[in-house]
C-alpha cells in the first residue's frame, strides 16, 4: 500500500482492538533493597536515564513525505508480531510487548539483555533500501 492512500475511517483501530491481547493488571516496579548496595552504588540509583522504546523504522522517497497528511499511513520495517526493543541511554537493554494502561501505552518487559560488551547487542532490522 503506497505511503499516501488513507484506510477506511477506524479500520485499522477495530483490528489493532481485534488483536490486542488481554492485558493482566500491570505490576508496579519494586523498590531495590538500597541497604545491601554499597554507598557510592546507592548514590547513582537517582540518576535519570533516558529510556526508549523502538518501534521501527521506514525509508520513503521526500515527494511521499510531503504528500502525508492526517491520516496517512506509514509502514514500518518491524513485524507487528515480534518484541519491540526497549533501549536505556542508546543502549540495547530489553526486549518487550505494547499494552495500554488506564488509556496510556506502556511497554511490558519480555526479556532482559545480556549487558556485557563483545557483540551481544541485538543488530537493527535492514532498512528497506539495505535488501534490494
Amino acid at each position: 500500500m503506497p505511503a499516501t492512500q488513507q484506510p477506511a475511517a477506524g479500520a485499522l483501530e477495530m483490528v489493532l482492538e481485534l488483536l490486542r491481547p488481554p492485558v493482566p493488571e500491570a505490576r508496579p516496579i519494586p523498590p531495590l533493597p538500597r541497604s545491601d548496595l554499597p554507598p557510592t552504588v546507592r548514590l547513582l540509583l537517582d540518576v535519570s536515564v533516558s529510556v526508549s522504546i523502538e518501534l521501527g523504522d521506514a525509508e520513503m522517497e521526500l515527494g511521499d513525505i510531503l504528500g502525508l497528511g492526517r491520516s496517512s499511513l506509514i509502514m514500518l520495517d518491524h513485524p507487528a508480531d515480534r518484541p519491540l526493543l526497549v533501549r536505556v541511554n542508546g543502549v540495547p537493554f530489553a526486549r518487550g510487548e505494547v499494552v495500554e494502561v488506564e488509556g496510556r501505552y506502556g511497554v511490558r518487559i519480555t526479556e532482559t539483555l545480556p549487558q556485557e560488551t563483545g557483540g551481544d547487542e541485538p543488530q537493527p532490522s535492514p532498512r528497506p533500501s539495505e535488501t534490494r
